[in-house]
């Protein structure tokens, strides 16, 4: 059962030490733990939400208990059991309009269970990690924008082997702004709306910086393979040394010049400075794009629409024409590429 939810004050926490917690303080620094940020959601599982592994092992020891034997699983269904995702709460809030702001997942253990929401939308990068990315470098599903002031409904489910059911119906509950701002800015709809539009070229912008990492390992292995081939050296490694050098120009209209960034010189603006000059501008601030986020937003995307369609052009066409006639010519399979068809005949 999912109770009644209170309404949430929306409002941006403080960060006294610079960061989150004790910062760079240390443990020699005590602070104590606020209240959740945002929307509490309480809930209570009667029972445990259980998979067939542990529905099978719950019949099996109530068997055991009475001295019975316990009957041999067959292979299907250990390996069904194998495959099985392990059950799930979800809970998904939804606006006024019924468009789906945030799903959560909660524990589905039995009892009484409480999980926040930090009004936050969820981010919008590409998840696959970078080759040259950090741990800490993964976006984390909480830092996107923060969500209007307005009405908003929460549903619980559950989620078990793949089959979502409802649990009850949804309780609403209302996102009030703390306090109102001192200078004019945009309306919440109408930071909203741009927020959404920075959001959207995030995911387009993160996965074309994912793209372009991930076709330089691509490139590596072709390279790998072209050591290991009898192809003329003048044929197919000129070919893919001309790819790689397009791909680092992209590269650099993207991210900038590495090694001059690398030594702590500063750069010219790029696509990805100037998308993290908005977030910066927007993640800590309630008040709304400024005129200076908006013109930074239409440079960033007339800046990128070529680069995008170039490497559409690089990944979708000419790298797998190449690939193609490496195939022809037997060059050693690498990923990618159509499995080869030709598997031998006995003689």
């Amino acid at each position: 059962q999912l109770f009644s939810v209170r309404d949430a004050w929306s409002y941006i926490p403080r960060s006294p030490l610079g960061g989150r917690g004790v910062a760079d303080q240390g443990a020699g620094h005590f602070i104590a733990p606020n209240p959740p940020f945002g929307v509490v959601f309480t809930y209570h599982m009667a029972e445990e939400l259980q998979s067939q592994k542990e529905e099978r092992r719950k019949a099996e020891k109530e068997l055991e208990k009475s001295g019975d034997d316990t009957p041999r699983p067959d292979w299907d269904l250990l390996e069904m059991e194998r495959r099985e995702e392990k059950p799930s709460v979800v809970l998904t809030v939804r606006n006024q309009a019924g468009k789906i702001v945030r799903r959560l997942e909660g524990p589905s253990g039995k009892g009484f269970h409480r999980v926040a929401w930090d009004l936050r939308y969820p981010n919008t990068a590409a998840r696959a990690k970078s080759p040259e990315a950090k741990a800490d470098d993964e976006p984390s599903p909480n830092s996107g924008w923060l969500a209007p002031p307005g009405r908003y409904t929460v549903t619980l489910s559950k989620k078990i082997q793949n089959t979502v059911t409802d649990i009850g119906e949804p309780r609403s509950f209302e996102v009030k702004s703390l306090r109102k701002g001192v200078l004019e800015g945009s309306t919440p709809a109408e930071t909203e709306v741009f927020l959404n539009q920075v959001a959207e070229f995030e995911r387009s912008v993160s996965a074309a910086g994912l793209a372009i990492s991930k076709a330089f390992e691509h490139l590596d292995l072709i390279q790998g393979a072209l050591a290991r081939s009898t192809s003329e050296p003048t044929g197919f490694d000129i070919e893919l040394g001309a790819l790689k050098t397009r791909l680092y120009e992209l590269d650099q209209a993207l991210r900038g010049n590495r090694s001059r960034a690398g030594v702590g010189e500063a750069v010219p603006h790029t696509i990805n400075r100037r998308l993290e000059v908005i977030k910066a501008g927007n993640r800590f601030s309630t008040y709304g794009p400024t005129p200076t986020h908006r013109r930074s937003l239409e440079i960033a995307q007339a800046e990128f629409a070529p680069l995008l369609q170039d490497l559409h052009q690089l990944l979708e066409i000419d790298l797998p024409a190449l690939e193609g006639r490496m195939e022809d010519a037997g060059v050693p399979w690498t990923p990618g590429r159509p499995l080869p068809e030709s598997y031998g005949t006995p003689e």
